[in-house]
This record gives structure tokens, sequence and C-alpha cells, in this order.
């Protein structure tokens, strides 16, 4: 038996682990009994240090049950955890093959399996651990499990630095055995710490910090509660005998009489002689008592956590000191979000795409920023854009692109701008009229623009003269095969003119928005998009839209409603945001090459872009519109169609036809790409235009 193990055995108590500064951590105000219990620490810390690794900080063991048993406790855990994962991982890279990548790893390895238990570890312990297998093995699969923070250990060197992670494997640490230790190297181990102390290499988690103040909430929920069930049961006081007629029972007396009121809750009636009394002891209103000592308690377990009152169910909370509570704690989550991505590029994602082969730089970005965090940066830009003038530059496109503008049409402007103001100057026509100058700078813009889509490539479909060649095809009698729904049918001609202008979204889906943009925004938010999506890994390498691509157009579309937007900002954004790819041929083995092993397009991204945009957004229109109808009990609708030189044969054949609301040839569906038509509540007896 070994030297430590004899120590152990001489200890009449569990063996408590201490950190390294000899304070104790574990169960409040328990001590050590003696120097020779302190001294088997002592012992048992270097063993523990030089044969497994850093000493726990504390007993995870404990936090673990805390966070089981306490369900406040367990209900912070599980909001920190649905306010940090509740939005998905995205990747931004240039090259899309990246994002590609990306994408395909984090599929593999299923990281969404495995991230809520990793963070959840590190919120109640300090650490959480994952082990990832396969990293810089090229013939071996990439795999990611969780490990129980509880055996993991981290070495280091003399300089700090992690040379190796140790996992104890055996039941009880303190029958140490070097057999059930399990040694990883550091790159087959990826921690992640929260709330981590300077000289520590675990971080302390979030219950640790509160165990006191959790220790002083519960003793005092157990003393309101065994006042309660006291005053619940009516305590009885009898008193016996009368001291004015000199009548005094004995003890036996009373000994005897108290057995019996043990007894009392199961007799419903009592018989007694003139010389005993009951009364009933009041303890008055307890909760007035405990109040104060409560609302304290849980405010510093609200500080210990670093949650607002309100999440914890606090219901009487200012709604100013709310906000601001919520603010801090917002950004404290994307705080954690933030060492979270850093934490998985570095020991993650980087390793597995360099061992795809790829080397280019990439950003884990959490969901998409809001209105106010836009807001928020859009300000600072606009300070720093005061600073100097090479800042005054990188701050206008960083608004531009934040705020989904062209910055090289803002740019192409400001050199109009400033050119013409020279020719001013230098005409010395200081005096010329400051919208003159404007509408000489539109038309030249307007200009570039007629002439870059000019020069843009007209498809002719088969059939068709060249002067009635539409400006967008999805080259339907051709390749109907690889497209989906509505997209397979023929696209209608229109004037190419028509490309110049920007309308609205009001006016080109010919309904009022305003009237139905809630049910509009809950119709994209409902919709599957399956004509547009990617049902297996060879439609989305085709160009169909993977999961991510169709969140960020249902974002795009619903911003778009919401604000009214016109046609070309929709567009524009899904050009921004790099929703939408070019179209390849594909077949259930992969994608089509021609003869000279070049992938065959279908349609580039950019017309699919001014397709989609223009489609999907009279499409959702109707849908909403159709939706609110619905709501009013309108069993029927009147199909509306747009008028004009624009309109085709099936629009016009179509004008006027009564549809069951139920029913799901409506625009566009039952027509075509590009289709503007409406519909309308159709009331018997009443003409509706």
């Amino acid at each position: 038996m070994t030297e430590i193990q004899n120590t152990q055995k001489k200890k009449d108590s569990k063996f408590i682990i201490y950190n390294t500064s000899n304070s104790k951590v574990g169960v409040i105000n328990e001590k050590l009994k003696s120097e020779e219990e302190q001294k088997a620490n002592d012992l048992f810390l270097k063993t523990i240090k030089e044969n497994v690794g850093e000493p726990h900080p504390f007993d995870y063991k404990e936090v673990e049950g805390v966070s089981i048993k306490f369900g406040l406790a367990s209900a912070v855990i599980n909001k920190y955890l649905d306010f940090i994962l509740g939005t998905e991982i995205f990747f931004d890279a240039e090259d899309e093959k990246i994002e590609n990548k990306l994408e395909e790893i984090k599929k593999e390895i299923k990281l969404q399996n495995h991230l809520r238990n990793f963070v959840q570890e590190g919120l109640t312990k300090g650490p959480g651990f994952l082990e990832v297998t396969g990293l810089g093995e090229k013939d071996k699969e990439s795999a990611i499990k969780n490990i129980n923070s509880n055996t993991m250990f981290v070495v280091k060197d003399k300089q700090g630095n992690i040379i190796r992670y140790n996992q104890y494997i055996g039941t009880d640490i303190n029958q140490f055995k070097f057999a059930d230790v399990i040694s990883f190297k550091p790159e087959e181990i990826i921690q992640f710490n929260i709330n981590k102390a300077s000289c520590s290499s675990y971080g302390y988690g979030i219950i640790y910090p509160a165990l006191i103040t959790i220790n002083d909430f519960l003793l005092a929920q157990k003393s309101i509660h065994k006042l309660t069930k006291r005053k619940a049961n009516v305590p009885i006081h009898a008193k016996l005998g009368n001291a004015e007629k000199d009548d005094y029972p004995t003890q036996e007396d009373i000994d005897a009489f108290g057995e019996k009121l043990q007894f009392m809750n199961e007799t419903t009636e009592w018989s007694t002689g003139p010389n005993v009394e009951f009364k009933v002891i009041d303890f008055g209103n307890i909760g007035e008592k405990f109040t104060e000592l409560l609302d304290n308690d849980y405010k510093l377990l609200s500080y210990s956590f670093q949650v607002p009152e309100v999440l914890l169910g606090a219901g009487n909370v200012p709604e100013g000191l709310a906000k601001v509570q919520m603010d801090a704690f917002e950004r404290r989550i994307r705080a954690l979000q933030q060492e979270l991505g850093q934490v998985l590029k570095d020991k993650l994602f980087k390793p597995l795409l360099n061992k795809a082969g790829y080397e280019d730089e990439f950003e884990i970005i959490w969901g998409q920023p809001s209105e106010d965090d836009i807001n928020k940066k859009v300000q600072l830009l606009l300070q720093l854009s005061n600073v100097s003038p090479g800042l005054k530059y990188v701050s206008e496109e960083r608004i531009a692109e934040l705020l989904n503008l062209d910055y090289k049409k803002v740019e192409q402007t400001n050199k109009l701008f400033d050119a013409k103001q020279d020719a001013i100057f230098n005409a010395g026509l200081t005096k010329e009229p400051i919208e003159k100058i404007k509408d000489d700078i539109e038309k030249k813009i307007q200009k570039d623009e007629m002439e870059q889509e000019e020069s843009k490539p007209v498809v002719k479909l088969p059939g068709q003269p060249l002067s009635e060649s539409v400006h967008i095809t999805s080259k339907e009698n051709i390749n109907a095969k690889y497209l989906k729904g509505i997209y397979k049918k023929e696209v209608h001609k229109h004037n190419i003119q028509e490309d110049f202008k920007d309308y609205s979204i009001q006016e080109w889906v010919n309904i009022n928005v305003n009237d139905y943009v809630m049910q509009i925004i809950s119709a994209i938010q409902e919709d599957d998009f399956t004509d547009l999506k990617a049902n297996n890994n060879i439609e989305k390498a085709a160009g169909y839209l993977g999961e991510k691509d169709i969140t960020k157009l249902k974002t795009a579309l619903q911003d778009g409603f919401i604000k009214n937007k016109s046609i070309k900002e929709i567009e524009q954004t899904l050009k921004d945001k790099r929703i939408v790819r070019n179209l390849y041929a594909y077949n259930e083995k992969g994608l089509e090459l021609d003869d000279d092993g070049n992938k065959k397009m279908i349609m580039n991204k950019d017309d699919r872009t001014h397709l989609i945009s223009r489609t999907e957004t009279v499409r959702m229109a109707n849908q909403g519109a159709l939706n609110e109808y619905k709501d009013k009990g309108v069993q029927e609708v009147i199909w509306i169609s747009a008028l004009d030189d624009r309109s085709c044969e099936i629009c016009d054949s179509l004008n006027g036809q009564i549809l069951e609301a139920n029913s799901n040839n409506l625009p566009p569906i039952n027509s075509h790409p590009y289709c503007r038509c409406s519909i309308k509540p159709y009331i018997k007896g009443l003409t509706t235009t």
C-alpha cells in the first residue's frame, strides 16, 4: 500500500481536495480536524498534480449536484444555453467554396448534437471538454464527442504551456491508479473555459461563485417552509388546571395529556373538564418576516449568475431597470459567443479545413445582427468617419455594407459630384444651382446603368424572334428537368426597359402590403421555399439553397416587406448576402460536365437573383393576403391580372376568374415566374377591381 493510501486510511471523513492556495473549496463551514489531515491533503494534492494534472479548483461533483437539485440554478443554465445557442452558427468567407465546405464539416461532425452539452459543462463547472478524433489523419474520419469535465485534467510545462490532457477514468480518484489515466495530445481536446481566473487552468462557471448565496437562500427557504408548516397545522397550547382555585396538575398529568396531543390530527372531537383550556399559537404574518430577506437573496443570485431578474421570474422589476439588465445580459451572451466561436474556429474548423486542403481565412457568425445592433454600429462608424480621411473611407464602406447599399454606386456618385464641382470651380461658375448638378449626376448614373444592362447577353427562347427575346430566362424548353415547381414554367417575356424602373413592393405586387404585412411575414416564416431548396448535397452543389441560405432569404424578404423596399433593393440584398448562386446541370450521381470537363451552367447567379426576388415577392404577398382573407371568413377570391403592355396571354386569360380560397392555384403558381398578378376577396353580387 502506498504512503498516500496509508495516509488516506487514517482519515475518518471524506477526503477533500484543496486548491493551490490551501483555502478550502467545497461544503461551506466544513473544517479539517487536524494538522495530520492537512498534511494528507497536501500530499494528495502533490500526487495528483504530478501524475494527473492541475487539480480542479473546487469539487465539480458538488456544483453538478447543485445544478441538478436546485431548480433555479438549472433554469439559469438553460437560459444561458438558449441565448448562446439559440442562433445558428454561420460562416463568412471570401470564397463561397470555403463556406460550403465549412457547412459540410459542421454537419459531418454533428456539431449541434454536442455543442449544448459542451457549453453546459462550461457553465456548470467552468471548463467544457470535447474530444476530437481523426484531426490530423487524412484517411481517418473526423469526429467529436463530449467528455465529463469531472474526469479531465490539464498538464502544463514550467512555462505554463499545455503539453497534454489527462483523463482519470477510475471510480475514485482518492484510490489513485496510474492504469486509470488516459493521455491526450493538446490538439485532440477542445477546452472552453467560462469565468476563467488568470492563475487557473480552468474556468469557474456560474454556479460556484453563487454557492454561498445559494446556501443562504435555501436556508431561508427551509426556515419559512418549516414555520409555514407549523402554522398550517395550527399548533395548540393546552393549559391544565386553574391557579385561582389552587388546581395544579402533576407533571405526570401534563406529560400524559401532551402525548394525547401528538395524535390530535387524527381526532376530530375532544371532551375535557373545566380545568383544561385550549389556545391556538399564532406566529403572525410569516411572509412579511421573510420577504425582505428572500428579495435580497434573489437579487444576490441574479448578480452572481449575471442574469436579469425578469428572467429569474421576478415580476416587480421596473421597465427601465429590466431593459438595462437585459442589455447587459445580451452583451455578456455575445461575448461568450465570440469566445466560443474563436475556440471552435482555432481548435476545430481551421484544422479540419486544412485537412480538406483549404487555407483561406473565414469568420464564424452567430445568426443575423438585429436592427438595434446595426443602428449602434452605424452610429459608431459615423463618429469614426470624422477622425481621418482613411477612417472616413473605411467607415462609409462598412456603413453601406450594414445597410445593404451599393457602395460602388455611392463611390461613383461621390466621384462624379467632386468632378462636377471641380469643373464648376475651374470655370468660375461657382453660382450654378446645386439641383442642376444633382440632375446631371443622376442622368450620368442612369446612362451608365443602361449601358451595363444593355451589355448583358439576351437569351433567345426556342421559337421566338430575337426582337421578342426575354431579358431573363429559365430556358424552360431545354432545361426544365433541372428546375423545380413554378420555375419549370416558361418565363413570361417582359419589356426589357422595365428593369430600369425601380418599383416599390407596393407597385410590383399590386397589393396594399401595409394591410397584410403581419400575415405576409408569418407566411414567409412558415414557408419551406421548396422550389428553391436543396434536398441533398448534389442539389446544393448544383446551386440550390441550403438551410442557411433559406434563412437569409426569409430575412431579406421580411425586411423588404416591413420597410416597403423596392424590388431592386431586395435583389441587391440577395446579392450582398450571397444567397443565390449559379445553377448547374446535375443528375443523381452529381454535377454534369461538358466535353471540356466544365460544369454546365443553367442560369448565372445574377439572372437567378433577378428572377427569384420578383417571383417570391409576388408569391409571398399573395399568400399573406390570402391568409388574411381566410381569417376573415372569405371563401372565394378573384384573380386580378396586371393588364398593361407587359402582361401575357396566360395572365390575360386568368383575369377575373373566381377561385376557392383553399386553392393552391394562386399567382404566381398557376401562371409563371415574373407574374405580377394579385388576388382580391370575391363576394357574390359585388364587383371587385
